[in-house]
């Protein structure tokens, strides 16, 4: 099986939640050794020994370029399982996709968008849930929102957390912190 991945926002030099999200889930299905495939597709040239498990696949393009480059690729070199994990699915794609919701906040918090934004969160959430084959859902409450808002059938989508950075968790040890104090 091929399962292609738009691993453009896992390379982003100026990396938020969703590209470090991305990034890591990406790192973490290639680990697995799983018995696929695996093609990540970029705008540009990513460092080569970022994921060295999986076919590269470079198609840049300036502009819109999952609507329009990454749904020619589609039709023209298509894999078995298309997943998105920070952005939008392509009006081009194969038969089975996942794509990731990572919230619903536009919704709730208006303020901390443009009007713009709003809109594009907004189509694009509406046109994930509707054409995805499955969705994740990092949290209960964005699949709540999804099923409430969107009327999405609630067995499209599974929840999985994202993992945590275990440089980043609590430090416990006495002396480290009172190095730092």
């Amino acid at each position: 099986m091929i399962v292609g991945i738009d691993a453009s926002r896992a390379v982003s030099s100026h990396p938020t939640g969703t590209e470090i999200y991305s990034q890591r889930l990406i790192y973490a299905l290639l680990s697995l050794g799983l018995d696929y495939h695996f093609r990540l597709y970029f705008r540009s040239v990513p460092d080569p020994t970022l994921f060295p498990q999986a076919e590269l696949r470079v198609i840049p393009f300036p502009r819109l370029w999952t609507h329009v480059r990454l749904s020619w690729e589609m039709a023209r070199r298509p894999p078995d399982l298309l997943f998105v994990p920070a952005h939008v699915l392509p009006p081009i794609r194969p038969s089975l996709t996942l794509v990731t919701i990572h919230d619903l906040g536009y919704l709730y918090f208006p303020r901390a968008h443009s009007p713009l934004q709003r809109l594009y969160l907004d189509l694009s959430t509406r046109w994930n849930a509707r054409v995805a084959t499955h969705l994740l859902a990092d949290s209960e409450a964005t699949r709540a929102d999804l099923v409430a808002r969107y009327g999405t059938p609630a067995e499209k989508i599974t929840v999985a957390y994202p993992g945590y950075d275990e440089h980043l968790a609590p430090v416990r040890d006495p002396a480290a912190i009172a190095a730092v104090k």
